[in-house]
């Protein structure tokens, strides 16, 4: 896997401290995690699952629907329909999947809830 140009990294470490919600980075965290360990696509089902679980948030249908939609349009995920059973699955370019896993700047996984552990450190 190669690592992102410096002009591709520095446009997502935008996207992650600017651009995108507190749901579409832990949706692009979870779908980097996911296709790490299985490298299959992830469902719609499964994702609205697993977020709703592992957050123990009740994230409703359509919240998700705008947050991929967003993604999608920022180019940062692709959706892949079935062709038989016409459901929808998500997966990542390969060099996103490796920015969001290496996380390079520290700007993937910090947590909204507690910014004073960026300070302190």
């Amino acid at each position: 896997m190669t690592r992102p140009s410096s002009e591709l990294e520095a446009m997502l470490d935008k996207m992650f401290t600017q651009v995108l919600s507190k749901i579409q980075r832990q949706i692009m965290i979870y779908l980097a995690n996911e296709i790490a360990s299985n490298s299959q696509p992830i469902s719609f089902v499964k994702l609205l699952t697993n977020i709703n679980q592992r957050d123990k948030a009740s994230l409703s249908t359509s919240k998700l629907v705008k947050a991929l939609e967003k993604l999608e349009r920022l180019s940062l995920l692709e959706s892949i329909k079935h062709p038989i059973t016409k459901e929808i699955f998500f997966t990542l370019q390969p060099v996103i999947k490796k920015y969001i896993l290496t996380d390079p700047q520290g700007f993937v996984h910090t947590s909204d809830a507690l910014p004073t552990l960026a300070i302190a450190s």
